[in-house]
């Protein structure tokens, strides 16, 4: 399980400046394992200010296209050639069925569309369809783009180059940018709408829409400019903080009353959330740490809607991801930002536990060798790393027995602990030194091993934002009892 690996780009640009539709591809890193980033060469759409509620027929005149069929595969997320997801995510079918984090449209029906988007998953606009797919309850396949290394098939087919795209498997129609896939999926699937049925509750939608997501100073692209300090591509000054502080909260005031009754367009979610949500759900974890700013308490209201909903369950990502992320992102050093613990409102589930180690097992070959290669350890530890990792794994699936208060509290024993007493005075004292030595040197492989995974899984894109909680608590008690 290749697991997070975020690099310095331009998804950063698309959510200071809001609005936009797609993330498209760019530089690399070191330490990357191949076919993981997120990133963006925006390009303006000529469809940036229209009302998502605008007939489908007259706003995809550039954006949608009908092709010959592209090649695919019947699985739930497909592999192509070049394109290799971090983790093949099987939702689980026992035990998890009140847990959020199991919701997948995609799993149970014939799929009506393929859903092309970034390996990382971390694009705000893909996550956006995503949601959409999800929340809409549509049957859909989705196959990853390399955004580092492009695929000509998909650059060929997507004009733009960017993802997110959807091609609709009854006439062929590819359909990209995120707006205009939205569009096109409440034309085809009205079942379960995101439009409001009430005219004033979609003016009301379309308004925030305008306000919020598709105008320069929106409440997103203001919280960024005070969380990395200024506009994206300046020299960061801290001396105006001040200043984009008493900007970001007089955004928040301008911007609370759509948020301050659950969703932000009547008692359903709406276009309106879905567009909003992926930049909203990482401000919120950013600014809480590195600025300490609780954007979250401000518009609880909505967050809590929202993380009742399966379908957001499935798709959104967790603090201590996002964070991580936007580090990278924007380099926040730590003279800059100190790193309390991210806030915990995620909680360790028994659901959770349990899908973080089917990933991890079903994964494990892919995880053992992305540790040997990037976390320091060397290609003879690889038979050790195994080890540890299963231990891990076998601790998760032990915690989705207990009840949630029990889970992340199991410590299990170090697989190499020191030899015994007894053990010991079988052995004359340089064949005793050695193996005392030994047990140590394998127990930091492992300890080694458990911390790089604990802080390289990244949610949604190896295992949900529950599951990755689970994974990371149930890491932190495996490391204290390694030594």
């Amino acid at each position: 399980s290749h697991m997070l690996v975020m690099s310095p780009s331009s998804c950063s640009k698309v959510l200071l400046r809001g609005g936009g539709g797609g993330c498209g591809g760019g530089g690399g890193g070191r330490n990357r394992p191949a076919s993981f980033s997120c990133h963006d060469h925006h390009l303006p759409s000529s469809r940036h200010h229209r009302s998502l509620s605008r007939s489908v027929s007259s706003s995809l005149k550039v954006s949608r296209v009908v092709l010959a069929s592209v090649s695919a595969s019947p699985a739930y997320e497909t592999r192509g050639p070049e394109s290799v997801p971090s983790t093949q995510r099987v939702p689980l079918t026992t035990g998890v069925l009140d847990d959020p984090s199991a919701s997948s449209s995609s799993s149970t029906q014939p799929p009506l569309l393929k859903f092309y988007r970034d390996t990382n998953a971390w694009c705000p606009f893909c996550e956006r369809v995503w949601l959409a797919l999800e929340a809409k309850q549509i049957p859909y396949e989705c196959e990853f783009v390399d955004l580092r290394n492009k695929p000509k098939w998909f650059t060929d087919m997507v004009p733009t180059g960017l993802v997110p795209a959807a091609r609709f498997n009854s006439d062929d129609a590819l359909v990209w940018e995120s707006a205009d896939i939205l569009r096109e999926l409440e034309e085809r699937f009205p079942d379960v709408k995101l439009t409001p049925d009430d005219e004033e509750a979609t003016q009301y939608m379309n308004e925030f829409i305008e306000k919020e997501v598709e105008a320069k100073d929106t409440l997103t692209a203001i919280g960024y400019r005070y969380l990395i300090g200024g506009a994206f591509g300046e020299e960061r000054d801290p001396s105006k903080l001040p200043e984009l502080k008493e900007a970001l909260d007089e955004a928040v005031e301008r911007a609370k009353p759509y948020f301050d009754h659950g969703f932000i367009a009547g008692n359903q979610v709406s276009l309106a959330d879905v567009m909003i949500a992926p930049a909203i759900e990482r401000l919120a974890a950013n600014l809480v740490t590195f600025r300490g700013y609780d954007l979250r308490e401000k518009l609880a209201p909505w967050f809590d809607a929202m993380e009742e909903l399966p379908a957001y369950g499935a798709v959104m990502g967790d603090p201590e991801t996002h964070n991580t992320v936007v580090r990278q992102l924007f380099g926040l050093k730590k003279d800059e930002a100190h790193l309390p613990p991210p806030p915990q409102y995620i909680p360790v589930t028994p659901g959770g536990a349990e899908e973080a180690g089917q990933c991890l097992k079903n994964n494990l070959d892919a995880v053992v060798a992305d540790a040997v290669k990037n976390s320091g350890v060397s290609e003879e530890d690889a038979d050790v790393v195994r080890v540890y990792l299963q231990t891990l794994a076998d601790s998760l699936n032990f915690s989705s027995f207990l009840d949630s208060d029990g889970v992340g509290s199991v410590r299990p024993m170090s697989p190499h602990p020191r030899p015994s007493m007894q053990e010991l005075k079988e052995l004359d004292d340089e064949a005793a030194e050695a193996a005392v030595k030994l047990a140590a040197r394998k127990r930091a492989v492992g300890a080694a091993t458990i911390a790089f995974v604990r802080n390289r899984v990244s949610a949604p894109r190896d295992m949900s934002a529950h599951a990755a909680v689970a994974f990371r608590a149930a890491a932190d008690s495996f490391l204290t009892s390694i030594y």
